[in-house]
């Protein structure tokens, strides 16, 4: 693994990142750390595929990430953001090892399955009559309302080569109450059927890239339905219906994934 901006720097040379910006970002109470690449407006895509084609040799995921513009430098907004506190870590059921590799130790023992049919009794308790989770429907709605976001500032190189681990470091906000370590799974048992992979973080929001869709109709059905779950406001805020994004999943690699306060 590389750990240093100047061997990341000398991997860049002569591509579009060539000369940027960077910075070391401390992971809190861990030895670890983080590498900082400025990126601009209209050019995430172009510049994770950059980084995401070197992580063999960098061992370093990449996430883009948007710290709150301040007013200062951009290596001064990145440290203002605090992108890995631990506070939030601490809302979780399991709290007794709320460090990375305690988070990540965790995920390895959760039964997917089973955490996906809590969620779903959870949810179907709570909202009997969602219309959401009505009978396939098909009527003419639109499906390209997942509109990813282009205005990180930033993609930060993890000290992990696996996408998912990105939630161990850099809290997901639906991850809470219940535990990242539970959405680290989920979100292995995505790769594994369909390639996908974690883009952009957000807090609020994950941008994802898959090489694979899904073949059928009811398969398409049941990853929406898991979508819903891990991301409710995915479908809730732009009212789409389960049929319908699913059908968005049977053609489409993008997927965007929100659940806010």
């Amino acid at each position: 693994m590389i750990d240093s901006i100047k061997a990341l720097s000398g991997l860049l040379q002569g591509t579009l990142l060539s000369k940027r910006q960077m910075a070391e970002l401390p992971i809190l109470q861990t030895s670890e750390k983080a590498l900082a690449v400025q990126i601009f407006p209209g050019e995430l895509q172009a510049a994770w595929q950059v980084l995401r084609s070197l992580v063999d040799v960098t061992g370093r995921w990449p996430v883009a990430v948007r710290p709150t513009p301040s007013g200062n430098s951009w290596a001064e907004c990145l440290f203002e953001e605090d992108f890995f506190k631990r506070f939030f870590y601490e809302e979780a059921e399991n709290t007794a090892d709320i460090s990375p590799q305690g988070v990540l130790a965790a995920s390895m023992r959760v039964d997917v399955p089973a955490f996906l049919a809590r969620l779903g009794r959870e949810f179907d308790e709570a909202n009997p009559d969602a219309a959401a989770h009505a009978a396939d429907r098909e009527e003419d709605e639109r499906v390209d309302y997942q509109q990813w976001t282009d205005d990180a500032l930033a993609i930060v190189l993890l000290p992990s080569p696996h996408p998912w681990d990105a939630l161990a470091y850099l809290h997901y906000f639906g991850a809470s109450p219940r535990g990242s370590e539970y959405y680290i799974a989920v979100g292995r048992s995505w790769q594994e059927r369909y390639g996908a992979e974690l883009v952009a973080h957000y807090g609020t929001m994950l941008q994802c890239i898959a090489s694979r869709c899904p073949s059928t109709q009811g398969e398409a059905m049941q990853l929406a339905r898991e979508h819903d779950l891990f991301a409710p406001d995915t479908l809730a805020r732009p009212g789409v219906s389960l049929y319908n994004h699913a059908r968005y999943l049977l053609g489409h690699d993008r997927w965007f994934l929100h659940c806010r306060p």
